[in-house]
């Protein structure tokens, strides 16, 4: 059985520009989808509130699921045209984009599709420990490779200002990189579709989150405010808004 829950925290910041959706279609099909605003206050929260909103109107529209990262994509695309048209709109959203995670999940199979721009981290939590499945699209990977290749100190990577920008995002134009992925869940797994406010807290294979997800994995909705209540414990004193969809298939 599939069961999903969702949770926001603003964090310290002025307003939350993060925004999640998620419902099951008649067609045994589920559609998840986060993103993760920015481009001023007002601009973030748009540019993420209008791309969960037109993700999901796809997928209402569209339900013939032969090819499902097909459609992943051209949901992408349509919400990407209608952020086009708001910041055609109104000259003060012209700087205002986005991340996105979209997971398309088949209940019987349980085979799901993904898509992703930019930083936003989409885990799977399964016997092996918690992993990251899609791409980051941030500089900071850039710096680690010319740390690796020994072209930049490690000290620098800490320091270095633009570590924490990211390489693509949707904009409502060209879309610089887009990862698609597939997998399985298997009986007790777990997705997290997550902003990056989450990574305040370890995540690797037997990190914060790993401890917490299976500490709590009989209940989705208590795992979701242990990790928001994990977050806000760290008290960083600029923690970014932090959005959540746990997705949970058996025990």
């Amino acid at each position: 059985m599939i069961k999903s829950s969702e949770g926001k925290s603003i964090g310290k910041r002025p307003e939350q520009q993060d925004s999640v959706g998620r419902m099951q279609l008649d067609n045994d099909f589920y559609v998840y989808v986060l993103a993760d605003g920015m481009g001023g206050e007002r601009g973030g929260r748009i540019a993420s509130s209008t791309i969960c909103k037109e993700f999901m109107a796809f997928f209402e529209k569209n339900k013939d699921m032969d090819n499902p990262e097909k459609l992943l994509e051209q949901a992408m695309s349509a919400a990407n045209a209608a952020l086009r048209e708001k910041r055609e709109e109104d000259y003060d959203l012209m700087g205002m984009g986005t991340t996105l995670i979209g997971v398309l999940l088949h209940g019987p199979s349980r085979i799901f599709h993904f898509v992703s721009v930019g930083d936003s981290p989409l885990y799977q939590l399964s016997s092996d420990g918690l992993k990251r499945i899609n791409a980051n699209h941030a500089y900071i990977e850039e710096l680690k490779k010319m740390v690796e290749d020994g072209r930049m100190h490690p000290e620098e990577l800490k320091t270095d200002p633009a570590r924490n920008d990211i390489t693509s995002a949707l904009m409502g134009g060209n879309i610089e990189e887009v990862d698609f992925g597939t997998g399985i869940l298997e009986s007790g797994d777990r997705l997290l579709l997550a902003s990056d406010g989450i990574q305040t807290l370890s995540d690797g294979p037997q990190g914060e989150i790993a401890a917490i997800l299976k500490e709590k994995r009989r209940d989705s909705e208590s795992a979701i405010l242990a990790l928001l209540d994990a977050v806000a414990d760290k008290e960083e004193p600029y923690q970014d808004n932090t959005a959540l969809i746990l997705v949970a298939y058996g025990d």
